[in-house]
């Protein structure tokens, strides 16, 4: 095997190498996190209304035969707006009531849309799997708004403004044992400040 043909080999597995190590894999212990922004207040929206419907989705590097239970919830900063149960896990939709029609597909949840018409929205959404793994491309990421139109199982965007992706990442997920220990010790934390006072206020009426 000449050079050339060395360097061909293992430049092809290389590609491949590559894109599975850009992946990122969302597990019962991971979650994506996804933040997003909106550049300005969306338009009123003809013949449906104004903007309604905020969609995430992303393309797999890998089938999702294994993942189960896929769940996206919608914050706005800490506040959460709703969690959509998705039937595919490649894209989950947050529904308004403030289209002439209203987006029902796939068991949308109705979210507080303001934030959204008012571009104020500190846009967070996370992706959990009960069970299983999904693999995604973290390049190909996006969130879209648009509105409701036909039996409202649809979605046009005409041309609206683009959210503004700022990061993907995976984030860890406590186990709750974890977070039982981490209460118990805020609460024994409590216990001994409540004690401490109960025992000062008592000692410096004594000096006065």
């Amino acid at each position: 095997m000449t050079r050339n043909a060395l360097a061909a080999v293992l430049l092809s597995l290389a590609v491949p190498l590559q894109a599975l190590a850009a992946a990122l894999v969302v597990t019962p212990k991971h979650s994506l996190e996804v933040r997003f922004s909106i550049p300005e207040p969306p338009p009123l929206f003809e013949p449906s209304g104004e903007y309604n419907v905020l969609l995430l989705a992303y393309t797999l590097s890998a089938p999702a035969g294994s993942a189960t239970g896929h769940t996206a919830s919608l914050f706005n900063g800490t506040e959460l707006l709703g969690t959509h149960a998705s039937s595919d896990p490649r894209a989950f939709y947050f529904a308004g009531s403030n289209g002439l029609i209203q987006f029902t597909y796939d068991s949308a949840p109705l979210v507080d849309y303001s934030s959204v018409l008012d571009a104020s929205i500190e846009g967070r959404v996370l992706v959990s799997v009960s069970a299983g793994q999904l693999s995604l491309d973290p390049q190909s990421v996006y969130v879209l708004i648009g509105s409701a139109v036909g039996s409202g199982t649809t979605i046009s965007t005409q041309g609206g403004p683009r959210p503004s992706i700022l990061s993907v990442s995976l984030i860890p997920i406590p186990e709750p044992g974890t977070v039982l220990q981490v209460l118990a010790g805020l609460a024994l934390l409590c216990i001994v400040v409540a004690r401490r006072t109960a025992a000062t206020i008592p000692s410096q009426r004594n000096l006065q």
